[in-house]
């Protein structure tokens, strides 16, 4: 049926709902690799180097610009090399990252989210223990995940930061 296949689907994306955070009301899959997307990744495989780089590249532009603008980013322990999977930081007490992300997509047409949504606020959880400090909810609240696609060019990362800027001075 029409609604067996939404669920499936639905499921086989990790159960999330369709929001600008990450909600799961159950516990998915991620199923979604097909043979093309395997491809795909073992092609980027041999560039792997250059996409760490990049990675890099584009966190370091981000703390550069924005650190002298209050927002904070996570550093890495001295015995780790991070991967800069995504970019994301902490808005200055004065910005709420609500409004940012929201400015950002609306006037900007830049996509940004909140940091994951903790655990214990996931309805798939909601009847399990919980060892809570507030940490998390503070981290969701002020944080953002900034664009971090190797692909970005210098020009759109300024794009970015400018649009920062703008918001943020308002």
């Amino acid at each position: 049926s029409k609604e067996d296949k939404e669920y499936f689907i639905y499921m086989s994306k990790q159960a999330k709902k369709a929001e600008v955070y990450y909600l799961h009301e159950e516990i998915g899959f991620n199923y979604r690799m097909s043979n093309l997307l395997a491809a795909l990744g073992i092609a980027q495989l041999a560039d792997f180097d250059f996409r760490l780089k990049r990675k890099k590249a584009i966190n370091l532009f981000y703390r550069s610009c924005l650190e002298e603008l209050g927002f904070r980013f996570l550093s890495a322990r001295e015995d780790a090399t991070p991967s800069y999977w995504l970019s994301c930081a902490l808005v200055p007490d004065h910005v709420d990252a609500g409004t940012l992300i929201s400015q950002l997509d609306g006037n900007y047409n830049i996509e940004s989210r909140f940091i994951w949504n903790p655990m214990h606020r996931q309805p798939v959880f909601q009847n399990e223990e919980a060892l809570l400090n507030g940490a998390s909810e503070q981290l969701f609240k002020k944080g953002i995940c900034l664009p971090s696609g190797v692909g970005l060019s210098d020009d759109q990362l300024k794009y970015v930061v400018d649009a920062i800027k703008r918001i943020i001075s308002h």
